[in-house]
């Protein structure tokens, strides 16, 4: 069964998997490592894959669902993805706040309590 994906949902889903490569590929192996770069990073074909490694493409197929797994579960343990969007998401709103010409009392309080937000996330 296909299922048809939205453009934008597409992005999201690979831009959410880049970033979760990057914070979690060093836990992965090697080969994992590479195998997840080649094929999203380097936008290799599975067969592409499979003939360098001379494995067959549902290996290579089992070899990327495996690792999307791991670094899924990865995160569910770290969640440092999580913590990554909750800053971006902070320091966003505080630099939309900074770049106005004159801060009121009640955007000033807001930027102190995105700090405090972003150093008790941080703590955990």
């Amino acid at each position: 069964m296909f299922i048809l994906y939205g453009v934008g949902q597409m992005l999201d889903d690979l831009n959410r998997i880049n970033v979760l490569y990057d914070i979690y590929s060093p836990l992965l192996t090697g080969r994992r490592q590479e195998v997840l770069r080649l094929y999203f990073s380097d936008n290799l074909s599975m067969g592409e894959i499979a003939e360098g490694y001379g494995i067959s493409r549902q290996a290579v197929y089992d070899l990327i669902r495996r690792s999307l797994a791991a670094i899924e579960a990865f995160e569910d343990k770290l969640g440092l993805y999580s913590l990554f969007n909750f800053q971006q998401d902070r320091l966003l709103e505080a630099d939309r706040i900074l770049k106005q010409t004159q801060l009121a009392d009640t955007d000033r309080k807001r930027l102190e309590e995105i700090v405090r937000e972003m150093r008790h996330r941080n703590e955990q």
